[in-house]
């Protein structure tokens, strides 16, 4: 993937996160992650996409302690003979299911 096909990418998740309700650029904001890894395993190309949300939570031990928790975690692992048009595909895949949860958990 290139620098533009990247760039493009990360301004479509954020233009869908934003359209949910997202807010960018706060102090002490949830935290959203993609990670994309790719490795050659003979003469396939494998791809490992990876969706995540860290939110700062109030756990319900005693004395309530606030602390910093993964709370979605949504994985993609698959061959690919197209490692871009795929990749594109696994993280609009994982992003629309994300925003399904994400809204379904606020209503």
């Amino acid at each position: 993937m290139d620098k533009e096909q990247k760039d493009s990418l990360k301004e479509s998740v954020i233009e869908k996160l934003k359209k949910a309700g997202f807010i960018f650029g706060k102090t002490d904001a949830t935290t959203f992650m993609i990670k994309i890894e790719s490795i050659n395993v003979n003469d396939t190309e494998v791809i490992h996409v990876q969706l995540a949300l860290g939110e700062e939570v109030l756990t319900s031990r005693p004395g309530n302690i606030h602390s910093f928790a993964l709370t979605y975690l949504a994985t993609d692992f698959m061959e690919s003979d197209e490692p871009v048009k795929d990749t594109i595909e696994s993280v609009e895949s994982l992003l629309s299911e994300f925003l399904e949860a994400y809204k379904d958990d606020n209503e």
